[in-house]
């Protein structure tokens, strides 16, 4: 499946995955009238995604708002339990100062930190896989 997709869209594995998620979740969603960015619809069409969330992002969209990655990030964030905020984002491992221990021992290590320059130095292998998105994916935001 995987030779295909690249051969006939050069698309990954994950990327059609995306849009099947997309093709599921909405299959009676009719986008002519609603201006949702792709990258949206992939977060939307997530199944960790509430279901409620989905549908404010729909209403939302009917009533004329365009709907960017940021807004829908914003709706659902909205639907998830505020675990953890740390200045009105969601916290990652150990920025709320609270960590897990099992017999007095961290279970999970804390964040190593890197300097700006040790980073940008490193090249990552998936850098070299990345495509820019195909017609068919930019088709998917509707402009009136």
């Amino acid at each position: 499946f995987g030779r295909w997709l690249e051969a006939e869209f050069q698309w990954s594995d994950s990327a059609a995955q995306k849009f099947m998620a997309v093709a599921n979740r909405f299959k009676s969603v009719k986008f002519t009238d609603l201006t949702v960015a792709p990258s949206a619809l992939y977060l939307l069409a997530a199944p960790s995604t509430p279901e409620e969330a989905v549908d404010e992002a729909l209403e939302r969209a009917a009533g004329g708002e365009r709907i960017t990655h940021a807004a829908a990030r914003g709706i659902v964030d909205g639907y998830r339990p505020p675990v953890g905020r740390v200045d009105g984002r969601r916290a990652g491992p150990g920025e709320n100062g609270q960590r897990s221990t099992v017999n007095g021992q961290l279970s999970t290590p804390p964040r190593q930190q890197f300097a700006p320059s040790t980073i940008s130095n490193q090249q990552s292998p998936i850098s070299n896989r990345i495509h820019p998105p195909s017609p068919i994916a930019r088709s998917l935001t509707i402009d009136r």
